[in-house]
């Protein structure tokens, strides 16, 4: 089950070995991709540490709920096809992904916890109790990790509302 769910992507003809082939020392492109990737995860990590900076400051998120459950499922998932990637081609780039992806999903955890305790009246309502809202976070980070072809929907969504604002 793992394999069919991790060594393919919904969505896309890319398999595994072609994501494994991409980030490896074998791709005659492998610095400027590795260099790409490493900008992508220090930008990403530089804006959680940012969003955890506000919500222990301010008490309050930049980003809305859904959006931290969406990137804790996707973060999930990106330990599992790292470690994929790394058991196909043992490389310390997918560690480093893996280990990395898993300390997003640390992150994302934290900013939740802020929001069922800290933000939970501002978002659910004055009548929100911390279990609501705990099942809440937890049914969303199911959904969006079962059904991990949302990444195109809310992508094609997004693309929509930028290109119509």
């Amino acid at each position: 089950m793992l394999n069919a769910l991790f060594n393919s992507y919904v969505g896309s003809d890319v398999l595994l070995q072609d994501f494994a082939y991409a980030l490896s020392p074998e791709n005659p492109a492998f610095v400027p991709t590795l260099v790409s990737v490493l900008l992508t995860f220090f930008l990403g990590f530089m804006v959680y540490v940012y969003s955890l900076l506000l919500v222990v400051r301010e008490k309050s998120a930049p980003y809305p709920v859904w959006l931290h459950t969406f990137y804790c499922a996707a973060d999930f998932m990106g330990i599992w096809v790292f470690s994929a990637a790394y058991a196909s081609v043992p490389c310390w780039f997918f560690i480093l992904g893996a280990v990395g992806e898993a300390v997003w999903v640390l992150v994302e955890i934290i900013c939740l916890y802020f929001a069922v305790t800290t933000e939970r009246e501002a978002i659910w309502g004055k009548n929100a109790t911390l279990r609501h809202a705990v099942l809440f976070c937890l049914a969303e980070i199911v959904v969006c990790f079962v059904r991990g072809g949302l990444t195109v929907s809310v992508n094609r969504i997004l693309s929509y509302l930028v290109s119509n604002i």
